[in-house]
């Protein structure tokens, strides 16, 4: 056998190895648990992406966030969207912020010329997330409300009042009305 074989052949053998060993991690229960009570444990993120669904850009560049502690103003900022983060599907732009929001406040996301919405009541959660790697945990903001609506994803999403999709049908009272027409 030359040794460019040989060569070949060894490093199949180690990517191999690699990957068997990878296709085959998972966590212990401990492991679990000890994520879980660090997560549980965690008051504040500094990576959140949220959605702003059935505005125009014009009704949501800038965005005002209001970070609320113990009902008085402790800090506000600015997240400015980009034109091309527009998803035209779900007419939805979507942002990023890396301050840090504490999950024990309320933060006020101000629209132009509309109430602000109230995300409040929010929870770090132990989220799976598994590969063909095998499996793995994270923490993240998934537990939160809008509004005193209460939601379970990780990313916010603030709706524009009265919109809807065109693909969703009209409620009843709505279809009656327009065949009396």
């Amino acid at each position: 056998m030359t040794s460019k074989k040989k060569y070949t052949i060894a490093w199949v053998l180690i990517i191999a190895a690699i990957c068997w060993m990878g296709c085959f991690s998972h966590w212990t229960e401990k492991e679990r648990r000890e994520f879980r009570e660090k997560c549980d444990a965690t008051d504040s993120t500094d990576n959140i992406t949220f959605q702003m669904v059935g505005f125009s850009y014009e009704e949501i560049e800038p965005l005002l966030i209001r970070h609320l502690r113990n009902g008085s103003q402790a800090d506000s900022f600015y997240v400015h969207f980009s034109r091309y983060r527009y998803d035209s599907v779900r007419s939805t732009y979507s942002e990023a912020t890396d301050t840090r929001f504490c999950v024990n406040d309320t933060y006020q996301f101000v629209v132009k010329n509309a109430p602000p919405f109230v995300l409040a009541d929010m929870k770090m959660v132990m989220w799976a997330q598994y590969t063909m790697g095998g499996e793995g945990y994270g923490c993240v903001m998934g537990d939160y409300t809008i509004n005193g609506v209460r939601y379970q994803d990780a990313n916010p999403s603030f709706i524009k009042p009265g919109f809807r999709y065109p693909w969703e049908k009209a409620d009843s009272a709505e279809v009656g009305k327009k065949n009396k027409k």
